[in-house]
Parts: structure tokens; C-alpha cells; sequence
């Protein structure tokens, strides 16, 4: 019998109510534009909401785009949630621009225009909004919001948008709005007074809300496709740990930020089963499947000839014939409401790193860079899905993440050409690009092979080491607090530890790549390095092991590190027999992280069948990520 996601939700509510806000279309002009991703935000949590949560379709509301005008919501709040009961929950979004009135965060309907100065705005100030909220007679209402307030210098953050309206320090407040509020404060009871509503804010994460086009060609909310993945993949043990999840999911796409959310509440009970997806309809030979539990940036890689498998007993295997955003074409047999895992992952062998152009070079700059990356084997000079973005600070050519940060040591000298600065870069561009490889095999969610890897830090301030980092294929009981994002300095001590769950010997590698691209391996495991040590089924393998005359210690490099701990069921040959030429030293990069990245991809893949693509299965290899920033 299929298991149904909408089955697992443990201990539901009488009755659970949404209200589901996203607006694109705003009439927008000049610095303030219209957005993408805000009806892709609606249908992430819808489906979500039903799949995980349990929620009726018949007690969600959405409005959208035209639909979302100030009365609209309003009555919203009056008519459809107002039903809710005393023991009910309640889920309130809004994915849209916010901005400002004078110092008060406001949310920005569909019909609020950009007024003139010393004119009243019609958009709804944040006080509003959380009174709203309290005034609803549920047990538990929780509200999220994927909009931005603080006016940014442009609307757009290098491939990035904002979600923040431009705002005049005149406009006034509506009359009504006052009168509003008083209204909703003194209707109500004490117990609505003290049952305080649950907000969760993009803004809460980093000072400015974004969105952006992933390299699946789906435009949403940062934070929203972040929380929709990890809420998908959540269950009751993984509770304590779930925003530091989230802000992981965050950092894949640029953001750097920190778990600071309050916990999970309780009175939402995480689902008991993590699921990628779930089938929405299916005529017995064929079927539809949402893919929301899949990783943002991974989602690119679930496409023609990947494979889906069914959690029944015993499981079904889909096979992909095509995907069209976030909804797959599958052959094969499947009830609807089914959950599903990946199992089958696609990965070009031709994927390249995408170089955005930034908007302030020339014409002729961006023609001579254009030319210089279509020179470079894998590099694609592009401004949709971009990895990294190319620009010029102080009459200096160099590198910025997709959100327009600078990257520190990218930047030459003022007199060169961008061609020059293209192939003065190529190294680095090509560490990125190794590390992109290795980011498309991080599978811990659907992998089938049962690993944990830790990554603990030993300090002169902290003598005894701790957890910073952890991942596993599976949720950890009891697994104490992690760092929010691990802030190390050089000197540090770093031990990781590899712990093999399975009945079957594990071949571990362990490889780190920094902020500026370069590729570093730990001490070595055997000797000659290989960079592989056997993992023995139900044990532990410590790199470097204890009686190691080698420390692995934090570099001076600035900026955030990458550990990448990939464990599978066959040796790595390939890749053995190129990191055999390398003495292991953490301090010293490697020359060659394309080959190397090529290799690995090549042993977890297996036999080559002259495709242009590495079919990886996940009953045959887990790649886990530890991260940290150095300091």
C-alpha cells in the first residue's frame, strides 16, 4: 500500500486554515519593478501545506496578483480565516514588496500605488498586519513574509531582485488606518492578547528580501523555496536544527546568514516522513509529480532518463521523461498523493559555471569579456542563473557573488584589460566551477546509504573540541546545538569524522574548497595520499586519526570553506591514481580541481557509457557538506 504524505502529519489540529498572498504584477516604474517569484512562493507552500501538513485544499485561500488588492485582504482575514475555531491553525503568507512609512515596515497590495510626495499610501503597515493576526480565534497562527522594507541603492542585487518599494519619507498614513487598528486592539479578548502570533521574516535572515532565477529556471523567494525545501525534508527529530538548515539552503544561494529564527513551534507538528515530492495525478502508466522537497539548486538536475522511487512497499520506480518547473513527467505506475524520493540524478558533463556580466560595464567591456569566457573551456558568460557575477570596483576588473559582493584577492591592477582580468581569473573560475560539480552530488536527503559526517573544532580558546558542522542521510536523535554558522580562525584545529551506518564497507574521501576557488585536501588517510580511507561497516573513520603526526588547520584565507565528505559503495580509482601525484597539505592548493572534480564524478558514476551525462544512483553514494567561515 502507498504510504500519502498527507498521512504522516502526526496529531493534526480539528482544522487548518492558509491564506496564501503573491503578487508580480505590481505597477511598477523607474527604480521600483515588477517581480517573478512570488506565485512560484504561493504554489511552493500550497502544495507543501496539503502534502506535509495536512491541510484541505477547500481551506486554503489564495490571492494573486489582481486578486490581492487591501480590501481583498482584508475581508480575507474577516471572512475565510475568521472561521477558524479555538483549537485550529493558522497559516498566513505574503510573498510581494514591502517598504516603508517613515520608520514602520509596511506590506504593499496590489492596489497601492506609488504616491506623490505628501500623499497617503494604501499599504498595510506591519502593526496592522500582526493585529490582524492576533485578532484571529485559533490556537496557533503563524504568519511568514517574503517581502523586504529597507529601500536598497538598486533594485537589483547583481542577478538578484529586491523586494522592496522604493518609499518617500512624506507619505502619510491612510485616515482609516489608525482607526483600524484601534478597532482590532479593543476587540480583542485576553486570551488573544496573550496568545501572541508567530512571524517569520526574510528580513529576519539578512537586511535585504531577494529573489532570483535558479539553474532550473524557477523564479521564488529566497526565502520561501529555502523553507519549503527543509520543511519537505523535516521530521520531529530534526526540530532543533531546522533554521540552522534553512540558512544552509540560504548560503547555497549566496546569502550569508544565521540561524536566528525562534524554534519550530510545537503546536505544528513536522511531518514523520521526509519526502522530494509527492504525485499529483496519475492515469496508471503515467503521472505528475511535484518535486518542492527537492533542493533549490539541485532541482536542475532532475530531468530526462533521472529516476524518481515511490516510498511503497515494495518501492516503485519512476522514470523522468521530462520536468517543466517544479512538476516532472514520469513513466510508471504510481497512486496520487504517493510521496517520492530521488533516485536517479542527471549531471551534465558540459555544465558550466555561469559568469553574469555586471550592468555598469560598457558595451565594449562586455563584448571583450563575452569573447575572453567563450575562449575558456566550461564557462559561459550568461544573466539568468548566474554562479558568479563579473565587474569592476575602483577601475578594477574582478569577481562578486550573484548578490554583488566583492571576493576578496579577485581584483588586479587598474591599468588591465577585462580580457586580461578573464584569463587572470581563469584559475579561480575554474576552482568554482570543480566546486559547483562536486555542490550537484550533495544528496543527504534521498541518499540510501546510511552516513554521518561531523566536522569538530579544536581552538587555544577552546581546548576540547566541539560540533560545528554535521550532516547525515538520516535524522540524528538528541544531536546537540549547532554553531549557526561556524566562525573559525586560522590556527584553528579541525578533526572530521566519518561514521558508516551500513552493513557494507564505505570508500570516504574528504575535499575543501575556499571562497577564492582552490581546491585542499586534509592530512593524509594512507600513505601514499590517495585522499581515500575505508569506512567499516557500524565504524568510525577519524581524518587525521588521532595518532596523525599532521594537523588539518584552519587556513588565513577570509571567507567561507566548503567541505565536501563523499562516501560510496565502490573504490574511486580514477581519482585515487590523480591525487596519488599530491603530498596532502591543507595550506597548499591543488593545481587541477576540474580533473580532479572530472575523476570523482567519473568513479561515482561507475562503467563509462560514452553519454554526455553522469548518471548517479542514490543507493550508491552519499556526498555530505560541512561548512565555516574563516574570520
Amino acid at each position: 500500500m502507498a504510504t500519502t504524505v498527507a498521512a504522516t502529519v502526526a496529531a493534526p489540529a480539528p482544522r487548518k486554515w492558509a491564506l496564501l498572498i503573491g503578487i508580480n504584477q505590481y505597477n511598477a516604474r523607474g527604480d521600483w519593478l515588477p517581480l517573478n517569484g512570488c506565485l512560484t512562493d504561493v504554489a511552493l507552500l500550497r502544495e507543501l501545506l496539503i502534502a506535509q501538513f495536512g491541510f484541505a485544499d477547500s481551506d486554503i485561500l489564495v490571492l494573486g496578483d489582481r486578486q490581492a488588492t487591501r480590501p481583498n485582504i482584508l475581508a480575507a482575514f474577516r471572512e475565510h480565516l475568521g472561521g477558524a475555531g479555538g483549537e485550529d491553525t493558522v497559516w498566513v503568507h505574503f510573498s510581494g514588496h514591502g517598504s516603508q512609512l517613515g520608520e514602520e515596515p509596511t506590506l504593499v497590495p496590489i492596489d497601492s500605488p506609488y504616491p506623490l510626495a505628501g500623499q497617503e499610501v494604501r499599504d498595510l503597515p506591519l502593526t496592522t498586519w500582526r493585529r490582524l493576526l492576533q485578532s484571529l480565534p485559533a490556537a496557533t497562527v503563524l504568519s511568514t513574509l517574503d517581502v523586504g522594507y529597507a529601500p536598497m541603492a538598486s533594485p537589483l542585487a547583481g542577478t538578484l531582485r529586491g523586494r522592496s518599494r522604493p518609499a518617500l519619507p512624506t507619505w502619510r498614513l491612510l485616515a482609516e488606518e489608525a482607526v483600524l487598528q484601534e478597532q482590532l486592539l479593543a476587540a480583542l479578548t485576553p486570551w488573544q492578547r496573550r496568545r501572541l502570533p508567530i512571524l517569520l521574516q526574510a528580513t529576519d535572515w539578512a537586511p535585504t528580501c531577494l529573489e532570483g532565477l535558479g539553474a532550473a529556471g524557477i523564479a521564488s523567494g529566497l526565502f520561501t523555496h529555502a523553507l519549503t525545501h527543509r520543511l519537505w525534508q523535516a521530521v520531529a527529530a530534526d526540530r532543533p536544527q531546522l533554521w540552522s538548515r534553512v540558512a544552509e539552503t540560504l548560503r547555497h544561494a549566496a546569502l550569508e546568514v544565521e540561524a536566528i529564527a525562534p524554534p519550530w513551534p510545537e503546536s505544528i507538528p513536522l511531518p514523520t516522513i521526509a519526502s522530494d515530492g509527492y504525485v499529483q495525478t496519475s492515469d496508471g502508466k503515467t503521472a505528475e509529480v511535484w518535486l518542492g522537497g527537492i533542493a533549490p539548486d539541485r532541482l536542475a538536475y532532475i530531468g530526462p532518463g533521472s529516476t524518481l522511487e515511490v516510498q511503497t512497499t515494495p518501492p516503485q520506480r519512476l522514470i523522468v521523461r521530462a520536468r517543466t518547473g517544479l512538476v516532472a513527467k514520469v513513466e510508471g505506475a504510481a497512486p496520487p498523493g504517493s510521496s517520492v524520493r530521488e533516485q536517479g540524478r542527471v549531471i551534465p558533463k558540459n555544465l558550466p559555471l555561469v559568469v553574469a556580466l555586471d550592468n555598469d560595464l560598457s558595451r565594449i567591456e562586455r563584448v571583450d569579456a563575452t569573447s575572453a569566457l567563450s575562449a575558456i573551456p566550461h564557462l559561459a558568460p550568461g544573466e539568468q542563473a548566474a554562479d558568479v557575477l563579473l565587474g569592476c570596483q575602483a577601475q578594477s576588473y574582478g569577481l562578486f557573488t550573484v548578490n554583488h559582493r566583492p571576493v576578496l584577492g579577485s581584483f588586479g591592477a587598474a591599468e588591465e584589460s577585462v580580457g586580461a582580468a578573464v584569463r587572470r581569473l581563469r584559475p579561480q573560475l575554474e576552482g568554482w566551477l570543480a566546486a559547483k560539480w562536486l555542490r550537484a552530488t550533495i544528496n543527504p536527503e534521498s541518499s540510501q546509504i546510511g552516513a554521518i559526517a561531523r566536522l569538530l573544532v579544536q581552538s587555544r580558546r577552546r581546548p576540547e573540541p566541539i560540533l560545528c558542522a554535521y550532516q547525515a542521510t538520516h535524522p540524528i536523535a538528541e544531536t546537540p546545538p549547532l554553531l549557526p554558522y561556524p566562525k573559525l580562525t586560522a590556527g584553528d584545529r579541525l578533526v572530521c569524522t566519518l561514521e558508516n551506518g551500513t552493513n557494507d564497507p564505505l570508500y570516504a574521501r574528504i575535499l575543501a574548497f575556499d571562497a577564492q576557488g582552490r581546491l585542499f585536501v586534509p592530512p593524509a588517510v594512507v600513505v601514499p595520499y590517495t585522499g581515500t580511507g575505508t569506512v567499516l561497516p557500524h565504524q568510525t573513520l577519524t581524518v587525521p586519526p588521532a595518532e596523525s603526526a599532521v594537523a588539518w588547520t584552519v587556513g588565513a584565507a577570509p571567507g567561507p570553506m566548503d567541505v565536501y565528505a563523499l562516501l560510496s559503495l565502490a573504490p574511486q580509482p580514477r581519482t585515487d591514481a590523480l591525487l596519488g601525484r599530491h603530498t596532502p597539505n591543507t595550506r597548499t592548493a591543488l593545481a587541477n580541481p576540474i580533473e580532479i572534480a572530472t575523476a570523482l564524478l567519473d568513479d561515482i558514476a561507475g562503467p563509462d557509457t560514452g553519454e554526455a551525462q553522469w548518471c548517479l544512483d542514490s543507493r550508491l553514494w552519499t556526498t555530505l557538506h560541512l561548512s565555516y567561515r574563516v574570520v
